[in-house]
């Protein structure tokens, strides 16, 4: 039974087992034993603990000598614990903990542990804790104690169940370092070995809330080219890799001297920016890895902006390329036009308002076997972000013979737990059910399209299905015309895709020139970046750029 004889450790405790005993047949007639014994007018319990509440009989003291045993009468004149032979034949009580198989935990920090600590877990102390902070952060996770036996573990997935990727397998002897979660949801599985024998007191670990880790990215003033407003306070925070500084490029900037001003505060440097600046870009280097900027203004005069109010750029190895460049002042300052020729691979059907790319297969699959399917493709079953996305994908599907007959699987699994998730990570913030949101765990998800049910709802997994498959869009000629802006590699800053050739036309006003800066080149050894004096790849080479995890 993986128990022991009952420990009362509180009046409440007391009362609700009260009442279970007097439920009994033989309440009243006979007493119970208890786990309560005595060792020279000490009183402890069988897992050792002090006795620190008692409860005897009318409220009499202990008629206990060492070695006693205890049980309890409920007759009602008397009703508590009193000694007796430890020989006696007497029903008795038995107490364990829970068996506690799920967990959820939604909070921004906390402390999780393992079932019974910092007394020995069970043999049979299996359980799996789902842990959510608030969305736009990620999950910093350290064990403070691993104290388990030589064959249990403890799995750290990197999302909201077990089918996550796994960041690490915590053993006994394990180093206590940091782990962290890529989304806002982390899930530990623990896994008991029957060797524990109860004799192990488990693990104890914390979590907080965290900004997600960047490589690159800008920011500028509300409104921005166009006028800032009075009495804006706006926060922006960067955070880095450990042990990683960040290079800060400011493209312009000019407010109100002495009245407006961008703000910095960090571990390593605090400044403030003020006024206007006459020698532009210019660089400021932290050697931090955290930076908090506040952008404060007051009640007066607004300015107008420039190229830019202020961008950051950060000096480590990112995914892909980032190249900012910048012309001209104020006065001639344009919006910047982008004309992309996108396309997707014959038999996709490409949403330019989207920028992605959608297949529709009628081919009958199992869940897993069509998102397999869909990953051969370079891409995953269907995540549905927005209701402009369920207007593409749903007149997509309206267009397909099986439309009406057969639903089709989407990328919306859900847990044993009921929490759901998308196969390509994503968060689920949007849904579209059909009817009714009640919906059990454990199931996967496809999309209905009858007149009557046009909407998603749960299947077995296991259930041949058409499916729907999702990817980013091939970004393989881009026209900008401007004088200022920022290119990047395709789904910066997230990887570039192995099929991702592109070429990137940009035109300045004539009778001028584009000076153009790589601040990051992160792609493997193989792939490269020319870059070509003209209109197009015929004109002369400037310059072949490779592998650079630096400031160019």
């Amino acid at each position: 039974m993986s128990s022991q004889l009952v420990s009362i450790y509180s009046e409440e405790e007391y009362f609700v087992v009260s009442a279970e005993i007097q439920n009994q047949n033989f309440a009243g007639d006979v007493p119970v034993w208890i786990g309560l014994q005595s060792n020279n007018h000490n009183f402890y319990w069988p897992d050792n603990s002090n006795a620190n509440y008692t409860h005897w009989i009318n409220g009499t003291t202990s008629n206990a000598t060492a070695g006693s045993c205890f049980a309890w009468y409920t007759t009602p004149a008397n009703n508590g614990w009193w000694a007796d032979d430890c020989f006696s034949r007497f029903p008795f009580v038995c107490k364990r903990h829970t068996y506690k198989n799920y967990v959820n935990v939604t909070a921004n920090s906390g402390t999780i542990t393992s079932f019974n600590y910092p007394l020995p877990y069970d043999a049979d102390g299996n359980a799996i804790y789902f842990i959510t902070v608030d969305p736009g952060y990620v999950v910093d996770l350290t064990f403070n104690i691993i104290g388990i036996d030589d064959y249990s573990l403890v799995n750290v997935y990197d999302g909201p169940n077990v089918n996550a990727p796994l960041l690490e397998t915590v053993k006994k002897g394990s180093h206590r370092s940091m782990i962290e979660s890529s989304s806002n949801k982390i899930t530990l599985q623990f896994l008991v070995s029957p060797e524990s024998n109860g004799k192990y007191i488990g693990w104890s670990a914390n979590f907080d809330s965290a900004l997600l880790e960047t490589v690159s990215g800008a920011f500028m003033s509300p409104n921005f080219p166009a006028n800032y407003d009075n009495n804006e306070n706006v926060n922006y925070t960067i955070r880095v890799p450990d042990n990683l500084g960040i290079f800060i490029i400011f493209w312009s900037f000019q407010s109100e001297q002495n009245y407006d001003f961008l703000n910095l505060t960090s571990s390593c440097d605090n400044n403030s920016w003020n006024g206007g600046y006459s020698v532009l870009p210019f660089t400021y280097n932290l050697s931090c890895s955290y930076a908090y900027f506040n952008w404060k203004t007051d009640s007066s005069r607004t300015y107008q902006e420039g190229c830019d109010m202020g961008s950051y750029s950060l000096i480590f190895l990112i995914l892909g390329a980032n190249i900012i460049f910048c012309y001209g002042t104020l006065s001639n300052y344009h919006n910047v036009t982008v004309d992309a020729v996108t396309q997707c691979d014959e038999g996709w059907y490409y949403s330019l308002d989207l920028n992605q790319c959608y297949y529709i297969s009628s081919e009958l699959s199992s869940f897993n076997d069509a998102e397999n399917k869909c990953n051969a493709l370079s891409s995953h079953l269907v995540s549905v972000l927005s209701q402009e996305e369920y207007v593409v994908v749903s007149t997509q599907i309206q267009n397909q013979n099986f439309a009406g007959v057969n639903p089709a699987w989407i990328g919306l699994q859900s847990t044993s737990s009921a929490d759901l998730y998308w196969t390509d990570s994503y968060s689920v913030n949007y849904t579209h059910w059909i009817n009714t949101t009640d919906y059990p765990g454990g199931y996967c998800f496809a999309w209905f399209s009858t007149p009557a049910n046009n909407g998603w709802w749960y299947q077995p997994c296991g259930q041949p299905l058409p499916f729907i498959c999702k990817r980013h869009s091939y970004m393989n000629y881009v026209n900008i015309t401007t004088n200022s802006g920022t290119i990047t590699s395709p789904n910066y800053p997230q990887p570039f895709d192995a099929d991702g050739n592109t070429i990137y036309f940009i035109t300045v006003d004539p009778g001028y020139v584009i000076d153009l800066t790589f601040n990051f080149i992160a792609i493997d050894t193989y792939s490269l970046v020319n870059v070509y004096d003209g209109p197009n790849v015929t004109a002369p080479l400037l310059e072949t750029q490779v592998i650079y995890f630096a400031n160019r």
